[in-house]
């Protein structure tokens, strides 16, 4: 699971993921559960992925409440791939929509992100991305990952880390009740 909000609409992997977290950690406001919560959240980031996730959909809860109850905007949201199933684990939620699909490098960042939203150099994508800024369907990750390689070829877009270590596949993003 992982909480959290990005202004432009985005809903993917890399929205601010946490961050509200640690601005209370840094600010020393945190204490109690929150502040061991934000220690779990803070250690399961510390491996290939660089992805953040709270296996605890309770703990998650609790995170989203107390944002909501300091006017702090954020969702909860589910995030399934076979590498992250394979390598984080997974557990039982009820999807309550998907919101698309997300094309991930494991140990950099969403291409989507990166391509389309955050430098327009594959802007003419975004007309295959739905009102959360994902993938509609998870077919069209394929072609995305072979346009944003050649644009890598030529130096518009940015190198990824690469190898099996770090897989780049799509990613799911639902949210769940």
């Amino acid at each position: 699971m992982v909480v959290g909000y990005d202004a432009s609409g985005y809903r993917g992997v890399d929205r601010d993921r946490w961050g509200f977290l640690q601005q209370e950690h840094h600010a020393k406001r945190l204490t109690g559960d929150l502040a061991q919560i934000r220690k779990k959240v803070y250690e399961s980031g510390l491996d290939f992925s660089g992805i953040e996730l709270l296996k605890d959909i309770e703990l998650t809860r609790a995170v989203l409440n107390w944002m909501k109850s300091s006017n702090i905007e954020g969702e909860m949201v589910a995030l399934c791939s076979p590498t992250l199933e394979a390598r984080k684990g997974s557990f039982f939620y009820t999807v309550e929509r998907v919101l698309g699909f997300d094309v991930y490098s494991f140990g950099d960042w969403s291409l989507i992100k990166a391509a389309v939203i955050d430098t327009g150099v594959m802007a003419h994508w975004r007309a295959k991305l739905n009102s959360n800024l994902l993938l509609e369907n998870e077919n069209d990750t394929d072609a995305f990952i072979h346009e944003y390689l050649r644009h890598v070829e030529v130096g518009r877009l940015e190198k990824l880390s690469g190898g099996p270590n770090f897989p780049v596949e799509a990613v799911a993003v639902s949210t769940v009740t």
